[in-house]
């Protein structure tokens, strides 16, 4: 699934801890083509369940997906 994902429109893939659960993020440019990328992660074959959300800002902030430790 995670090379799945990462060869669609994700601009953010990762495994969960000791977990097979998978994450990716994706940005749309409308709320019309929000159903896209959910759906072609549900049509892939070994996705059980599909679960997101949608965040509506106009800028991303990458921080809350990617965590980065301060040096």
């Amino acid at each position: 699934m995670f090379e799945v994902l990462s060869e669609m429109n994700f601009w953010f893939v990762r495994s969960g801890f000791g977990t097979i659960d998978n994450y990716g993020v994706a940005t749309v440019n409308s709320v019309n083509k929000i159903d896209e990328p959910v759906n072609g992660v549900r049509a892939v074959d070994g996705a059980e369940t599909v679960d997101y959300f949608i965040e509506i800002e106009r800028s991303t902030a990458i921080g809350r997906y990617l965590q980065v430790a301060d040096e």
